[in-house]
């Protein structure tokens, strides 16, 4: 199921770049990183920011919050 939507984050990336637009992909940070994104959002139940960092350290991440807690949550990392 990646497969599609690597193939469109490509062809994405390309329009983007020549725009000078980012690209953000959702929930996939394997899509993300290998189509060359700048970045990646991470929604509830997504993978960590440390597990993120890990895997593609140069990528920007946003991710969802609901709740103060949260934010303060996300502001800390």
């Amino acid at each position: 199921p990646g497969r599609p939507l690597f193939d469109l984050a490509v062809k994405l990336r390309a329009v983007t770049r020549k725009v000078g637009v980012e690209l953000w992909v959702n929930d996939r940070v394997d899509v993300a990183a290998a189509s060359g994104a700048d970045g990646v959002h991470l929604g509830a139940g997504a993978l960590g920011l440390d597990d993120v960092r890990a895997i593609a350290p140069t990528l920007a991440v946003a991710c969802s919050t609901h709740t103060a807690e949260e934010v303060a949550a996300a502001a800390a990392k």
